[in-house]
């Protein structure tokens, strides 16, 4: 069996076509396990996206949304989809109370359907939501979303995993909160700190981790040569 799939910024709309409001996307009355995997297939495409592929993504989710209410008979409501789609985003970031029915559907969903290499902790979905919740508002944008969501990656990636504790002070600034209540997972808290204010934090966030990366070079010194 084959078939023709679409290009890659048209798997993007239509994925996130499943998150927008009810009646468009997933009823979750009904069909609550299909939302962690829509997450998992969403963030994977997001992340091969490059500026060529931003115009298309921007436009077709507009004509998207329009033809899925056609289809339903029902009129574009204003703000949509992507005020149902971050709605819904921030909602299932609050995934990290074990008996959440978020934490546990996406619990159900990853051991039954994906590899054990992939299963995130609470914390990794948490992460995985808001920085979609991000991308989705950089979508909304327009053409100037995509410096965003460049601005918004590249931040992410600041923080190593490996070297995420070096960077407690400039999450305690960007969070608000005290080193001492940081989580372990600094890694994962960046997504949090930018998706503060609605993603309004995407800047704020590069200039302080930018901040914190200049510091950690001059404390260790300069590069060694190799030998």
């Amino acid at each position: 069996m084959t078939a023709r799939l679409p290009k890659l910024p048209y798997q993007v709309v239509i994925k996130l076509m499943t998150l927008a409001a009810d009646p468009v996307g997933i009823d979750e009355q009904r069909r609550r396990a299909a939302v962690p995997r829509q997450l998992y297939d969403l963030d994977g495409l997001t992340a091969a996206l490059d500026a060529e592929d931003w115009p298309a993504l921007h436009a077709y989710c507009a004509s998207r949304y329009a033809y899925e209410c056609d289809l339903l008979e029902i009129n574009a409501a204003a703000g949509e989809p992507f005020a149902g789609i971050t709605a819904r985003l921030s909602r299932w970031a609050e995934c990290l109370d074990p008996s959440s029915a978020q934490w546990r559907t996406i619990s159900a969903v990853q051991s039954s359907q994906l590899q054990k290499p992939a299963w995130l902790p609470a914390r990794g979905w948490r992460a995985r939501a808001h920085r979609l919740e991000i991308f989705a508002k950089c979508v909304q944008v327009g053409p100037s979303g995509w410096e965003t969501w460049q601005t918004a990656r590249d931040s992410g990636a600041l923080v190593p995993l490996q070297r995420a504790k070096a960077f407690r002070a400039a999450l305690a600034e960007l969070t608000g909160l005290e080193q001492s209540q940081l989580p372990l997972e600094l890694h994962d808290l960046v997504w949090e700190a930018m998706a503060l204010g609605g993603g309004a934090h995407v800047g704020v966030a590069e200039r302080v981790l930018r901040t914190a990366v200049a510091l950690l070079e001059v404390e260790s010194g300069p590069a060694r040569p190799p030998a």
